[in-house]
């Protein structure tokens, strides 16, 4: 999902407080990758290992040489960050964003699958 970005205005207005953030930004179906950036402050962001298999999976399951090689060297730029792992702690969280999403009216399950199933004719 990439987010359009949300003016700095908007951003000002929000804060840096990461409540008023997953409230405003879940809320509108969603959050710009630079919005979590700014909120985190200086606070580290990290990067889950279920994020860095879905991607690897993007990669791998490319089928345009150029497109490969873009997305190959942007996870290879976001592998350098701190990992995350998996945690029952991680897993309630991801409850609470698949909630919202639903809450919006959007579905929280992978969109691979359903751009698979338009290229095959489903």
């Amino acid at each position: 999902m990439t987010a359009a970005p949300a003016s700095k205005t908007e951003y000002e207005t929000r804060g840096r407080d990461h409540r008023q953030l997953r409230v405003g930004g879940l809320a509108g179906g969603m959050v710009a990758p630079r919005a979590v950036i700014d909120a985190a402050g200086d606070a580290p962001v990290f990067i889950s290992t279920i994020s860095l298999g879905e991607l690897a999976f993007g990669v791998q399951s490319c089928a345009d040489a150029a497109e490969r090689a873009r997305r190959a060297a942007h996870l290879r730029q976001l592998e350098r960050r701190p990992v995350l792992d998996v945690t029952r702690h991680t897993a309630a969280a991801f409850g609470v964003l698949a909630a919202a999403v639903k809450q919006t009216g959007r579905s929280p399950r992978p969109r691979y699958k359903r751009s698979v199933d338009r290229r095959a004719g489903d």
